[in-house]
């Protein structure tokens, strides 16, 4: 599955066991979503893979860009994901605010400031 997308957009991971993560995205123009699952080999080939093999795949997500020059800006969130962090993403910084803290993050460059 793909799509494209200019706006800032989030992803979630999740497992059985509800461990998860929550990514949040920095739009830009020209950006290509796709989700899959890993790739997997056997010995009779990548077409010929078994399904009780290819059952062991997991989620993949991979973004791109085609143009000249881009900047990825990505946010991790690993904890309270039943409380999510509001963030925005404006011209070179990222405003973040949580239940308990507001932060600020300004990247120019190669210079990252955290506010």
């Amino acid at each position: 599955m793909k799509g494209t997308i200019e706006d800032d957009w989030e992803a979630t991971f999740g497992t059985v066991s509800n461990k998860r993560v929550v990514l949040y995205v920095g739009g830009e123009a020209e950006t290509e979503v796709f989700k899959t699952n890993t790739p997997l080999y056997s010995a009779t080939g990548w077409d010929n893979t078994p399904d009780k093999i290819r059952k062991m795949s997991k989620p993949m997500l991979i973004v791109r860009r085609q143009c000249m020059a881009t900047k990825f800006v990505v946010l991790h969130q690993l904890r309270d994901l039943g409380r999510r962090y509001k963030v925005s993403f404006e011209d070179e910084s990222i405003h973040i605010v949580a239940d308990k803290f507001e932060d600020e993050i300004i990247y120019n460059g190669k210079n990252l400031l955290m506010g």
